[in-house]
């Protein structure tokens, strides 16, 4: 935001609007048409004095709307099988015997499964209505965006000088951005609210020409609400669906609010909802001081700054899961689609599941950084940056107490003692009942966090000539615990370990641990009854419950942060007006956490057993270690150059960036494979250059027109920026077995593969690369038996960076204050198509190696989707 004593006394401002319109834009490298797609944008901005000379404003608005819908296709029932008739043989469980003429009797049909039916499922339409297999026989537009439909983003500030030494700021900005997103079907829908504010206020002393005080308060909130009424519309109360349609047992803990039953028919598009409620009531307090003192060639710095951390998430309900696979109705060995929705009339689950979700919970941290550092002025030419600083980043707690870690050295889950009582009784604790239980204690889980982080900056400049400076610096910087994988990164690459210094995470918090279980019921039939039937699909009691297979995360409780050891070097220097830039930049880091599953028995020849699991009866035990390492080099070249009315800035960076704790799998052989970090680029540039064109009053060209053609032609201005590099990085992995015999399927972060050997170059695909075959297959193969892969995660290069964008403004003076600015941007000018990532599955044709994916038009500058035509009005003053 920009500061109100930018325009000192005088009133300024904007007014803008801005068009994004698809009939303007190239189409979707794999669609054969447009979607249709308008976004309207407003900006207006105002600031001047309140106070002559004392007091002045700034304000904004900005604003975004999206009017039209998105079209949708849906698997619904065909007709006849809405009215209980079936080509294939239906199996009545209660007889054992088929059903007359392949139909359900009307007074068999669950009222349940019917009110579903008629109220969330429309009837099908069009040329597939009633055809089998089921394929999309149902189009609807949904009449909002697939994101947000409307945005407002709102900020104020105002600057006081209380006297010619002490000036004050406050500063607020808003964003309110409400959402109304399909389920897949016309009725089913759930909304959202997500509503920022920030908050900020500043005192400045000048206690002398020497003496500077600055202090800076300020306040987040981020407040995230689902299954309110937006735009007129209501998402279904869970609780009233219960109500209205008969079905018992699915919300046990009696809540109410936005949500659905999760009811899944194999085949058609599942009904379901968002649970409603408080998803996010995050807070963040921040302070900050800092006094800058003068004393001869020294400047010093001293300081502080501190961050308050509270996390809320509100009561969000569980209505159940509901699952139907035709196994009840289908004759032995023979299911079929008929069976499928056989069962769903019947009102006979294949599968019940339902919770007590925890609610009401509330998440505290803090952090402290103390500094002091010295700007010392040695001569006219060397300057020397010098200082230090202390950080601690305390450790998350929970005021309900429902925290838990898990010990591997002795295999137990230590519960806070406050919350030992609340451990879900369906959690399957050891006791003299369940001897292959899992072994509970009270202890204490709340980590240490280190005290130890003190460490030193330096920097130094050294001026040769007047054209012609060295710069060069060296600091140690403190990492937050953090997650290694994710898509933090926003590649689109979820099938990437990405290194994320500063994600500030407790494994923990997020989890339900031990105190929230879902009960899980499988069907059976036992003498013509089956054991789950609406209107309720769950026993009288959870003894035939079958509790999912427990994980458990545990972390060391002395936790440690890493050292980034960060470095540089710079050479500029002026030649002929070019501006010349080379620097080298690099940095080593130490002590990084990562997170990796160590529930493995050594890789052998021995078939995988579940007994062969080390730490009984886990499935999986996550562990937080803190010594994984990583290195990052780049040279960095950058020219600058201004002649007449034209501007060119070019830079280049050759870059490795490597870290030895992305691949996990092997949980005894983590630190000695050295791999990319994903989104690094090796080569990357950009070269931005701007033209004031030549035409017009005082111009090279035109000056001496007529006033009008000097109107037109005069104040006309192109930009362009073009980014160039290689591509980004992903994994090769395969699926389907498990080479090295110790329970691993789905190691990377898709949940799907594992990585493969690596026989050959990957690069040298027969014929060269094309769109369906990017990478050659033929050089991974699926790892020998009792061996993980010896391929790296991030060792397949995706396709090179080049985009081009071009801008051009047109300034049209009104009045001597008031200028009107017209400006047209194309995104990717030559429609240069990029694609996300293939999938890297190694299997021959088996589509892993293709591109099916492009870049989302609203990816990022560098990343870009189709081509995007916009114009821009705004008036200026």
């Amino acid at each position: 935001m920009r500061s109100a004593n930018e325009a000192s006394n005088s009133f300024h401002g904007v007014a803008s609007y801005k068009l994004y319109d698809s009939i303007l834009n190239a189409r979707g490298y794999f669609f054969d048409n447009k979607t249709p797609y308008l976004q309207h944008e407003w900006d207006l901005e105002a600031g001047g004095p309140i106070i002559k000379d004392r007091t002045f404003f700034y304000g904004q608005w900005f604003a975004q709307r999206i009017p039209l819908g998105t079209p949708n296709n849906a698997n619904v029932p065909i007709q006849l099988w809405r009215q209980g008739q079936f080509t294939n043989t239906i199996i009545d469980p209660q007889t054992g015997q088929p059903f007359p003429n392949n139909t359900i009797p009307a007074n068999r049909i669950s009222p349940v499964a019917l009110a579903f039916q008629n109220k969330y499922y429309p009837v099908p339409t069009g040329a597939n209505a009633n055809l089998l297999p089921i394929n999309n026989n149902y189009s609807f537009t949904f009449p909002f965006n697939s994101d947000l439909y409307r945005g407002d983003w709102l900020s104020g500030r105002v600057d006081h000088n209380l006297t010619q030494k002490n000036s004050l700021f406050g500063r607020w900005l808003m964003r309110r951005t409400p959402y109304v997103l399909t389920n897949g079907l016309p009725d089913l829908f759930w909304t959202r609210l997500r509503r920022h504010q920030q908050w900020a206020a500043g005192d400045t002393h000048v206690f002398s020409p020497q003496l500077l005080n600055t202090f800076k308060f300020g306040l987040a909130f981020d407040y995230i609400v689902d299954g309110q009424t937006e735009a007129g519309r209501t998402p279904p109360n869970g609780a009233d669906v219960l109500a209205q349609t008969g079905l018992q047992g699915s919300n046990p803990s009696g809540l109410t609010g936005a949500g659905f039953p999760q009811i899944n028919i194999n085949g058609l598009t599942p009904l379901s909802g968002v649970a409603g409620g408080v998803k996010s009531d995050n807070r963040i307090v921040t302070a900050s001081d800092s006094i800058d003192w003068q004393v001869g060639r020294h400047v010093w710095k001293f300081g502080f700054n501190t961050q308050h951390y509270k996390i809320y998430r509100g009561t969000n309900p569980n209505y159940g899961t509901l699952s139907f696979d035709g196994s009840l109705s289908a004759p032995k060995g023979h299911k079929t689609p008929d069976n499928v929705y056989a069962d769903f009339l019947l009102g006979l689950p294949q599968q019940s599941q339902r919770s007590n979700p925890l609610v009401n919970r509330t998440m505290n941290v803090s952090e402290w950084g103390f500094f002091a550092e010295d700007t010392y002025k040695v001569n006219p030419k060397l300057t020397l940056n010098y200082g230090a600083r202390w950080d601690y980043y305390g450790a998350p707690t929970a005021s309900d107490h429902l925290m838990y870690n898990w010990d591997p050295n002795t295999n137990t889950v230590l519960v806070d003692p406050k919350a030992i009582s609340k451990v879900s009784p369906l959690y399957p604790v050891l006791s003299s009942t369940n001897p292959l239980g899992i072994k509970v204690a009270p202890g204490n889980v709340t980590a240490i966090p280190g005290k130890s982080n003190f460490v030193p900056r330096l920097g130094a400049a050294y001026r040769l000539t007047d054209h012609f400076v060295v710069r060069g610096g060296y600091g140690i910087y403190i990492s937050r615990i953090t997650g290694s994988y994710g898509d933090g990164n926003s590649t689109g690459f979820a099938n990437n370990p990405v290194l994320n210094y500063f994600s500030l995470i407790n494994p923990q918090l997020g989890s339900t641990g031990p105190f929230s279980i879902t009960e899980n019921y499988l069907n059976t039939v036992t003498a013509g009854q089956p054991l789950l039937q609406f209107p309720n699909p769950y026993p009288p009691s959870t003894g035939s419950a079958t509790v999912p297979s427990q994980s458990v995360n545990g972390y060391p409780r002395e936790s440690g942060n890493g050292h980034i050891h960060q470095f540089s070097v710079s050479v500029e220097r002026e030649i002929a007006s070019f501006g010349l830039r080379a620097s080298y930049v690099g940095s080593r880091s130490t002590g990084q956490n990562y997170q990796i599953n160590t529930n493995k028995p050594h890789p052998s020849i021995t078939p995988f057993d579940a007994s062969m699991r080390p730490f009984q009866p886990f499935v999986k035990t996550t562990y937080m270690r803190y010594d994984g390492s990583a290195k990052y080099d780049g040279l960095q070249l950058e020219v600058k150059r201004r002649a007449g009315s034209i501007l060119l800035d070019a830079n280049y960076t050759y870059a490795r960036s490597i870290a030895n704790y992305l691949d996990t799998e092997n949980p005894y052989d983590v630190l000695s494979h050295w791999a990319n970090d994903g989104p690094t680029r090796h080569h990357y540039a950009s070269i931005s250059a701007t033209w004031a064109l030549p035409f017009g009053k005082g111009q090279r060209y035109l000056s001496t027109a007529s006033a009008p053609i000097q109107q037109i032609a005069g104040n006309w201005s192109l930009n362009s920026i073009t980014y160039l590099g290689s591509g980004y990085w992903y994994s090769p992995e395969y699926s389907g077995s498990d080479s090295s015999n110790t329970g691993t399927f789905g190691s990377l972060p898709d949940g799907v593969g594992n990585l493969p050997d690596r026989v050959g170059d990957p690069n040298n695909v027969p014929g060269g690369r094309t769109r369906q075959h990017w990478f050659n297959t033929a050089a991974f193969a699926v790892p020998q038996i009792g061996h993980f892969g010896n391929a790296l995660p991030n060792s397949l290069e995706n396709q090179a960076l080049y985009v081009t964008h071009l801008g051009v403004v047109k300034v049209i003076p009104i009045t001597e204050r008031v200028k009107f600015h017209f400006t047209g941007e194309i995104s990717n000018l030559f429609n240069h198509a990029e694609f996300l990532p293939p999938g890297g599955d190694v299997t021959p044709d088996g589509g892993g190696d293709a591109f099916t994916s492009q870049v989302d038009v609203f990816s990022s500058l560098e990343r870009s989707g189709p081509r995007q035509i916009t114009f821009q009005g705004a008036f200026r003053f």
